[in-house]
């Protein structure tokens, strides 16, 4: 990336985010997802560090479309090849759509009962395919699962 003004370059701005927030969640412990990443033991690799490395290898990582990047519609996953990865690196990492990541989100992956107006609707392990299913929130059920609150007839639990 050549122009590395802001202002007047979209794609820059995007990849310097992406790195930004990448390198606080491993080592700002004032980081609110530090706990998630950091605190559990995940770093960058030592090229991943530094920005201008960064830049470099962008293209080079596995699923990067520049379109679909700068729309938003990917995000970088060191999760992909294996679960619980510990490094954030250009042989770890891929780019995925949005909604897969979505879907491997930790809170997200816990099996929980599903109940309308004491009705049971199933056992499911993904709150944002509950959402799109019954037309709540994502946000909602999450809320209801850690405080077992009932919203407007739902009820949600763990199992």
């Amino acid at each position: 990336i050549e122009n590395r003004n802001r202002k007047t370059n979209p794609l820059y701005n995007k990849v310097y985010q992406l790195w930004y927030n990448m390198n606080k969640r491993c080592y700002n412990p004032k980081s609110p997802d530090y706990k998630y990443y950091g605190g559990k033991g995940v770093t960058t690799s030592e090229d991943w560090k530094s920005l201008d490395k960064f830049i470099e290898q962008i293209d080079k990582i596995k699923g990067f479309d520049e379109e679909k990047f700068l729309k938003g519609e990917l995000v970088l996953d060191k999760d992909t090849e294996q679960m619980n990865n510990k490094i954030y690196s250009l042989e770890t990492c891929e780019f995925i759509p949005k909604t897969l990541s979505n879907k491997r989100k930790p809170a997200q992956q816990k099996k929980f009962n599903v109940y309308y107006e004491d009705e049971y609707k199933g056992t499911f392990y993904n709150q944002s395919e509950v959402a799109r299913k019954f037309g709540i929130r994502q946000g909602t059920i999450s809320w209801c699962l850690t405080n077992g609150k009932v919203y407007k007839g739902w009820y949600f639990e763990y199992v």
